[in-house]
């Protein structure tokens, strides 16, 4: 039976034989450090991942990182939500379908200031691109295997870009990460 707490959200009961429910407790403190509210977050992502499966949900899972890593699921509309939630790093992997433009729009947008650079890799090669109007579909669809978007860095090298950049957003078809020092 479910009742409602908020316009929003239903509250409903889950039954578990002891042998599960001792398992998922005993994960979810060795993540989280406690129960309360960390249950009703790890069962959220439990149901995204299984519509992200199953229902037709896209969603992202992975982890983030702040003062600890957590597993995190995220449908797109909730992934820039991470930027401003104290994580300094996220590596997340679609679960169901590709990368859209629309997130990585998203993501461009929270950062809060325009990319200094984008590399995009070809093979063994990366070249470097004006950071406007980067065209998710177009460039995977020419060949391009990863975008990678940095902040606060000049460096005529790829990996001298990446190493020295205030933050770095890596996409590909299926796979998403960013991580920041400052931005």
């Amino acid at each position: 039976m479910a009742v409602q707490v908020n316009e929003s959200e239903v509250k409903t009961t889950v039954r578990l034989d002891e042998r599960t429910l001792s398992m998922f407790q005993e994960k979810v403190r060795d993540m989280y450090g406690k129960l309360k509210g960390a249950q009703e977050k790890v069962l959220r992502d439990a149901v995204k991942l299984w519509l992200g499966k199953f229902g037709g949900l896209d969603v992202y899972a992975g982890k983030a990182v702040g003062d600890g890593a957590v597993a995190v699921v995220v449908t797109p509309e909730e992934l820039p939500n991470l930027l401003n939630e104290g994580y300094n790093s996220f590596h997340l992997e679609a679960v169901r379908g590709s990368v859209s433009q629309a997130v990585v729009d998203r993501l461009l947008s929270s950062v809060g200031k325009q990319p200094s650079g984008v590399w995009l890799k070809r093979g063994d090669a990366f070249s470097l691109v004006h950071p406007s109007n980067i065209d998710v579909a177009e460039l995977f669809g020419e060949g391009c295997e990863k975008i990678v978007v940095v902040w606060g860095s000049s460096n005529k090298s790829e990996l001298e870009a990446i190493m020295n950049a205030e933050a770095v957003l890596t996409v590909t078809p299926t796979f998403i990460s960013f991580s920041r020092s400052e931005v």
